[in-house]
């Protein structure tokens, strides 16, 4: 793909490349395969995964709101905000009660400085917080940003290695902290290696955030009653 210099794309991990969302043309053929595919109400923009790849050409970089010194990646979230702004109006115009999901994730999970979520009431957010985030902090600045809907959808257990005596409970304030917030859902990632155990912990701390939960009060509790009913995610 050309970015809206004519110039080509950046090259490493071309996996990974984003597009040039500056590009008028993109909101378009988005918009088109969307309306080609029937207009379903439920419309998945998600960004495709991985880094780098994400566009640096001169009208992409000045949708951004970086600081003096800042390097490339501090966020880039304002950027896809904007570009958010731009495929919900296009979709709302042709279906007023569509739902456009995508996620809050990756270098574009900070909350945008500058931009504001201008169709609330027509999007779905999900929330992937880093370790080490402020949860608390980041659904209260996007809530102030103009996010209304989300589910909270991280990467808790991603990884293969072992977990830390307290880990459950940085999970369990992050789903609570979701739940507070408003969230309608949650769902998580795992990795092939990690133990069925560690799955049925994410899955106590979902359940017991859960306002409509009623089940065991202790972890190992939910693991003996539930084991039979749940397997772990892939």
């Amino acid at each position: 793909r050309k970015d809206t210099n004519g110039r080509g794309m950046p090259d490493t991990h071309t996996r990974y490349t984003k597009f040039c969302l500056s590009n008028p043309e993109v909101p378009d053929a988005i918009i088109a395969d969307w309306k080609a595919n029937g207009m379903p109400k439920y419309f998945n923009i998600c960004p495709n995964d991985g880094t780098p790849g994400f566009c640096e050409c001169e009208n992409c970089l000045k949708l951004d709101a970086r600081r003096p010194g800042e390097d490339f990646y501090a966020s880039l979230t304002d950027r896809y905000v904007w570009f958010w702004n731009k495929l919900a109006a296009k979709a709302v115009a042709e279906r007023p009660d569509v739902q456009l999901i995508t996620y809050i994730y990756s270098y574009y999970r900070l909350p945008p400085r500058r931009e504001r979520i201008e169709y609330p009431d027509n999007m779905i957010f999900g929330t992937v917080p880093a370790l080490g985030d402020d949860v608390e902090d980041s659904y209260r600045r996007w809530a102030e940003r103009g996010v209304k809907t989300s589910f909270m959808r991280p990467n808790y257990l991603c990884y293969d290695s072992a977990y830390y005596r307290g880990y459950e409970k940085l999970m369990y304030d992050g789903f609570r902290t979701a739940r507070r917030y408003g969230a309608a859902a949650a769902d998580f990632a795992s990795m092939s290696a990690v133990p069925l155990g560690a799955s049925f912990l994410c899955l106590w701390c979902i359940s017991v955030t859960s306002m409509s939960y009623s089940g065991p009060s202790t972890c190992a509790a939910f693991f003996t009653s539930s084991r039979s009913r749940f397997t772990p995610s892939e």
